[in-house]
């Protein structure tokens, strides 16, 4: 019998020859991206410590109202440092809690009622000039910044007056170490950083930017606690046109490991007589395998006495305390409230009148000092007057 395929038929045959073609196509696309990719990640380093890019649009920039004239700065200017539990996000030109953002107004001080926000959060005053400069808060939220994103910076006061200064962030840039990121630094005596490209130094020739340069410096670290020593243990300037740098370790730490920061600044702006800039800082770890924890030492404790009640706050300031565990006066155990490697703040427990031996525990050893809890003032009894 003669066998005819009728049209259905026909077109069924040609529909499945399409999607077996669309099938294999697809499979195709999807091997050829694979391989892809994997050529770009073998030959692209993971840019090491640095935010994510900033997908958010830059905001409508603010002007000044009234006959107000706000001047914003910043003089060591601004750094987007990758964000983690216990660090800022940004921060100024040295490690821990430093001035970012000084706002006058008229060129004079502000009203007391004045607020400072910087990408949506709001800063507090600086306690080294307090009705001058702002800075981010340690305990409280952190300002989110991605790497070619923004900094935005506003100052409101309590009758409506405001402005605003925005500005640009650097992009990523994929950096390389020899020895590898998370290495022993035990014995090595210099580092070795490579850049995937140059960076171009002060391109529009602002005079505040002179002798502004990037640099690699080297710093003592605590992974365990975030604590980051002030003080270098070795550091260099980038110059303009160099894809590397080597950065000298003319110190070594005591504590478990370095951290390396490399920063450079970014774009500049002016504003009359004041200006700044946002730089890009990326962090990283190595490791140092062949010092242990030191024991704490103990310079100074305030105040040195307190009620028998207990409840008093005393703040121990030294050096190595960041790894202290535990702190007892008399074997009683005191509630820690803040630690550093510089200081420790602590909750006196209640003991009986007379000296104690305060015991300050780490990992590194046992250090003492002494405390004198005095006993409750008695009532003071007055005699009836004589006429």
């Amino acid at each position: 019998m003669d066998k005819k395929m009728n049209p259905t038929n026909r077109d069924d045959v040609r529909g499945n020859s399409r999607r077996r073609a669309g099938i294999l196509f697809l499979q195709l696309f999807l091997a050829i991206a694979v391989v892809a990719g994997s050529a770009s990640a073998a030959t692209t380093p993971v840019p090491p410590g640095t935010p994510a890019p900033d997908p958010r649009p830059a905001p409508n920039v603010l002007g000044a109202s009234g006959d107000g004239r706000w001047q914003i700065g910043s003089a060591t200017g601004l750094y987007v440092v990758d964000p983690g539990s216990g660090e800022i996000a940004l921060q100024g030109a040295t490690a821990g809690s430093v001035p970012l953002v000084s706002v006058s107004l008229n060129k004079g001080i502000p009203p007391a009622d004045t607020t400072i926000t910087l990408n949506g959060v709001k800063l507090v005053r600086w306690a080294g000039n307090p009705q001058l400069q702002w800075t981010v808060d340690p305990a409280g939220p952190q300002p989110i910044v991605g790497s070619g994103g923004f900094l935005e910076i506003v100052a409101t006061d309590g009758t409506g007056r405001q402005r605003q200064m925005v500005l640009p962030c650097p992009s990523d840039m994929a950096l390389l170490s020899s020895p590898s990121i998370g290495s022993s630094l035990a014995s090595i005596s210099t580092v070795q950083i490579s850049f995937a490209s140059t960076l171009v130094l002060n391109p529009a020739g602002i005079a505040g930017m002179a002798g502004v340069f990037p640099s690699a410096t080297l710093l003592a670290y605590n992974p365990s606690t975030r604590a980051v020593t002030r003080g270098a243990l070795g550091q260099a300037l980038i110059g303009a046109g160099q894809l590397g740098v080597t950065v000298p370790i003319v110190g070594r730490t005591a504590g478990p490991a370095y951290l390396m920061d490399v920063r450079w600044p970014g774009p500049w702006e002016q504003d009359g007589e004041t200006g700044a800039f946002c730089g890009l800082a990326k962090r990283w770890t190595y490791t140092n395998t062949t010092v242990a924890d030191p024991a704490p030492i103990v310079v100074s404790i305030s105040p040195s006495s307190g009620t028998a009640a207990g409840g008093e706050t005393v703040t121990i300031d030294g050096a190595a305390l960041a790894t202290v565990t535990s702190v007892t006066f008399d074997g009683l155990t005191a509630q820690i409230v803040s630690l550093s490697d510089a200081s420790i703040t602590v909750t006196t427990p209640a003991h009986a009148p007379g000296a104690v031996a305060v015991l300050l525990s780490s990992t590194g050893g046992i250090t003492t000092t002494s405390y004198t809890y005095l006993p409750a003032e008695q009532p003071v009894r007055h005699r009836a007057a004589r006429h």
